[in-house]
């Protein structure tokens, strides 16, 4: 059975949605046009309306060890960014790479017409022939009043998730877990990151993390069109991730519900 004929709920989550950040990333070839102020000006007017928030710009800091010690650092503006007034949302472009976050993830219907504009700046201003990454990431953090041990969580997430109930990794006394892996699925790959980590001095008193990212790398032709049926089918996978992730308990204790 393919990754795509597996049978998993969709889940939906209402106040309580613990997806905390979702992202969005495309990667292509230097386009210096994208480095150029006037492009950048024509940019940050086209999109005031929905961003009008000039951000810092992301910036690189290099610098070379060379047989005479070390060079002064070179810093590197590698993007411009902006945000949305209620500072949910950011759009980042740059001369080699372009992407959306959201910390207010209100469905797929929502947020892929927002890379779909970034996708079209890119073509507009740079007029990339290829994409090298193309990459979607949600991060999910589980947070449950009165869930504080590892075991805690046991009767919430899958066994999958947690192991056994022999295992070291159950320990009570265990404060901190960390389990990846690497999925690969034709031409992408899926990498993914679980981690427990117990805060006793916060409330709730831990968190479980469910990090998660699908991506491909190549030289792949610039299409929007086929680009945005990859990201679809990612959403697609990133859906069958977290509906394998819970019992019916934990799902019902989170204020989720199965489709």
């Amino acid at each position: 059975m393919t990754f795509d004929e597996e049978a998993w709920p969709r889940l939906r989550f209402g106040a309580g949605n613990p997806l905390k950040v979702v992202v969005a990333q495309v990667r292509y070839p230097m386009a210096h046009g994208l480095a150029d102020p006037a492009i950048q000006a024509t940019i940050q007017r086209a999109l005031a309306d929905a961003y009008p928030l000039s951000l810092d710009p992301v910036q690189e800091v290099t610098f070379a060890v060379t047989p005479q010690g070390p060079t002064p650092p070179r810093t590197e503006q590698t993007a411009i960014r902006f945000g949305n007034q209620a500072g949910t949302g950011v759009i980042a472009i740059g001369p080699a790479s372009a992407s959306f976050e959201t910390t207010r993830y209100e469905g797929w219907q929502t947020f892929l017409p927002e890379v779909e504009r970034v996708l079209r700046l890119v073509a507009e201003h740079g007029a990339p022939t290829l994409f090298t990454r193309l990459g979607l990431r949600y991060v999910d953090e589980l947070q449950l009043e009165g869930v504080a041990t590892i075991d805690d969580w046991a009767g919430l997430l899958s066994p999958t998730l947690l192991g056994d109930a022999s295992s070291l990794l159950r320990d009570p006394r265990v404060v901190e877990t960390t389990q990846q892996g690497r999925l690969v699925l034709g031409d992408d790959e899926m990498r993914f990151r679980h981690a427990y980590v117990s805060r006793p001095a916060e409330a709730p008193s831990s968190v479980y993390v469910i990090d998660t990212d699908i991506s491909t790398t190549g030289q792949n032709a610039w299409d929007i069109t086929a680009i945005v049926e990859r990201m679809g089918r990612y959403h697609g996978w990133m859906t069958k991730v977290f509906g394998r992730s819970f019992l019916p308990e934990g799902l019902d204790r989170l204020g989720g519900t199965a489709q």
